[in-house]
């Protein structure tokens, strides 16, 4: 029953990991090198935006 388990599991994690390698990575490089530096950049902002006012408030 273990083993089946564990096949079954190693059978959904391959295609899993194969699906979003080859075609969506492909198509999201370009958007995600954009968004992925923009949305640190806005929480960064918005963090240092959240303690600036506390600290202002306080």
């Amino acid at each position: 029953m273990s083993s089946s388990t564990h096949d079954s599991t190693h059978r959904s994690k391959t295609p899993a990991k194969q699906k979003p390698h080859d075609p969506p990575f492909d198509k999201k490089s370009p958007g995600a090198v954009f968004l992925v530096p923009a949305l640190t950049f806005m929480v960064v902002l918005v963090l240092g935006v959240a303690v600036f006012a506390l600290f202002r408030a306080w």
